[in-house]
């Protein structure tokens, strides 16, 4: 109407029709139409695809959240343990901490009761990502000073978003301290 209105007070000026499209170069309505239904399609699989990437990482992270409070709650136990185990072993034999396979089957090794507590206590963790120290190593003196275990996990990322942004690993150690009964 606008267009109208200024064609007819000024002379020499033609209404032209509108383009519909101009950025696409289509003149065809209907067309326009399907371009921009398929490129809403584009951008919706696009986002989805991103928010399905920060979802599996963010359940990851949760994980991983899961798996520190086991360890946390396995270095705690299991210091108490080895404060509480009076059975002085003899000298020559391995712990099964120090032996690839002794978190399995702990009962050929000394200390096997802190071992058994550990696996006990980290639920459904990979045993093979289980590392386990104890300071004093020997049990007779535990009796004196006090007992330190430090239990270390490491689990592979498997959500790219998180390896690219934290590493190929993900690590956690608890430390914890009891003395003799």
């Amino acid at each position: 109407m606008l267009a109208a209105h200024v064609a007819a007070r000024r002379p020499g000026w033609v209404q032209r029709p509108t383009v519909i499209g101009l950025e696409t170069g289509l003149a065809n309505a209907g067309l326009v139409r399907r371009v921009a239904a398929g490129q809403v399609a584009v951008e919706m699989a696009l986002v989805l695809g991103v928010v399905l990437a920060i979802g599996l990482s963010f359940g990851q992270l949760a994980g991983f959240g899961l798996a520190a409070a086991k360890v946390d709650h396995a270095a705690q136990v299991a210091a108490f343990t080895a404060a509480s185990t009076d059975a002085t072993p003899l000298s020559s034999e391995t712990p099964c901490w120090a032996v690839t396979g002794g978190l399995q089957d702990p009962g050929a090794y000394r200390d096997a009761e802190i071992c058994r507590t550990v696996v006990a206590n980290v639920g459904n963790l990979d045993l093979n990502g289980l590392t386990i120290s104890v300071s004093p190593e020997g049990a007779a003196d535990r009796a004196h000073h006090p007992v330190q275990v430090t239990v270390t996990y490491q689990a592979p990322i498997t959500s790219p978003l998180l390896r690219w942004l934290l590493g190929a690993t993900y690590a956690t150690t608890a430390q914890a301290s009891s003395w003799a009964n």
